[in-house]
């Protein structure tokens, strides 16, 4: 018996790959443009460039038009030549086939001043065009195991009872910088979450421009429609340059929390900015300036702050600046689901360990000149004139000033307490924090 086999036949379809090469190309060109930070004129001579080595083989364009329609129907690379050869042409290349969401310029009240916002709603909506994204959206709202691993392990999150009710709401956290604020989705794993291309642009305004209520109440604004509304997702199946809707439903979403360095979570929470002359300067608890000073005021437990105390402090500001470090009610606690003490504005830690203290190698110095304070309970016992001898070595040796060294004192009491029985382990971890 004999079996025959049909030949098997590759199919092509030259229309598809065209355009697959020409987005590929595109793709191209807009990395070097937003990832690299290449800048147009450059983009314009690699083009360029490209363009006059194709020309200058040594093959006429008849004859290499004629050889690649013989092979797939058209000159891929002279067609994408032609649409991406000057700045315009890739720009609006960019925008029709990405996911570009346009901004809306918006005046700044009280002023003849605007500023850029990318609307939050329409930004979300193209999340769920990509299909690679909605295959990494994270939608877990209770942890399967006892570790902190991201901050849905965190009581904050797990007690938050919009994603009690709401388990496939979306996670949002703003970042919050002196000239942006972005948004990124927080079902996103960790991991991707960093990734610049994961981070979109929600408003650029100019410092000097800035007003809280113009520029924040217009995020707060998207941000309660879909709290409380939900925007419409779409899931899409694409064929061919059409997009069939193949399901559609409402999903919420809600902030979480915003990060920022500490001077601008305190602009952000509406507390008092001049932290150096304050008396209420800690936007945690209620310390004062003057007790800060005292003799141990830094080793003290104060009363932290709570929603409670923060609306107190509003109803007693009157025709005052500030009532305990409290100018105004921000605006983002007119959202239902988050206010400034839920707690959401955390700490800065990299600002808090690489500014407001000395760096780690710094403090590995100051571990080698100081290493006769580890000796079990005899911190209390070295003479004033001793120690003072160390914070001048240490000085000398790695060129601080000498105001920060009274904070690493503090700090070591505590780590010689605990650490007192194996000091090689702390030298280890100092060590192996920066190296």
């Amino acid at each position: 018996m004999t079996v025959q086999h049909e030949p098997f036949k590759v199919q092509y379809d030259a229309d598809v790959e065209s355009k697959l090469f020409i987005k590929n190309v595109g793709q191209f060109y807009l990395k070097l443009e937003s990832k690299l930070l290449l800048p147009a004129s450059t983009i314009q001579y690699i083009v360029t460039e490209m363009n006059n080595v194709y020309g200058e083989e040594q093959v006429s364009s008849d004859k290499i038009n004629q050889i690649i329609e013989e092979v797939f129907n058209c000159n891929l690379w002279i067609q994408s030549n032609n649409i991406f050869n000057t700045g315009h042409k890739r720009k609006r290349f960019y925008k029709k086939h990405f996911d570009y969401v346009d901004p809306v310029f918006i005046k700044i009240k009280g002023t003849q001043k605007y500023f850029a916002y990318v609307p939050v709603q329409d930004t979300l909506k193209k999340f769920f065009y990509d299909k690679s994204l909605q295959n990494v959206i994270d939608f877990r709202s209770q942890p399967q195991h006892e570790l902190l691993k991201d901050f849905t392990d965190g009581t904050v999150f797990r007690n938050n009872t919009f994603f009690k009710n709401n388990l496939e709401a979306l996670q949002i956290f703003l970042y919050q910088d002196e000239f942006e604020i972005v948004n990124p989705i927080g079902s996103l794993p960790d991991n991707f979450r960093s990734h610049i291309n994961c981070i979109k642009l929600v408003a650029l305004c100019k410092e000097s421009d800035f007003v809280h209520k113009s520029v924040y109440g217009k995020v707060v604004e998207d941000l309660k429609i879909i709290e409380e509304t939900g925007i419409y997702r779409v899931d899409h199946l694409k064929w061919s340059t059409l997009y069939i809707e193949i399901d559609k439903k409402f999903i919420k979403g809600c902030l979480v929390f915003i990060t920022d360095d500490n001077l601008g979570s305190h602009g952000l929470g509406d507390f008092v900015e001049n932290l150096g002359t304050s008396q209420y300067f800690y936007r945690f608890c209620h310390i004062t300036k003057e007790k800060f000073s005292s003799n141990g005021g830094l080793c003290k437990m104060y009363k932290s702050r709570s929603i409670e105390s923060y609306n107190s402090a509003l109803d007693k500001i009157g025709n005052k600046k500030d009532f305990e470090g409290i100018k105004f009610n921000s605006v983002f606690n007119q959202l239902k689901n988050y206010h400034v003490f839920l707690p959401g504005l955390p700490p800065c830690l990299g600002h808090d360990i690489f500014e407001d203290w000395p760096f780690l190698q710094e403090i590995d110095c100051f571990f080698q000149h100081s290493s006769r304070l580890l000796g079990k309970n005899v911190y209390q016992e070295k003479k004033k004139e001793e120690i003072n001898d160390i914070i001048n070595d240490c000085e000398a040796a790695i060129k601080i000033t000498k105001d920060k060294i009274p904070k690493l004192l503090v700090v070591f009491r505590f780590l010689i307490l605990y650490f007192n029985e194996n000091e090689n382990f702390l030298f280890k971890i100092i060590g192996a924090s920066y190296h």
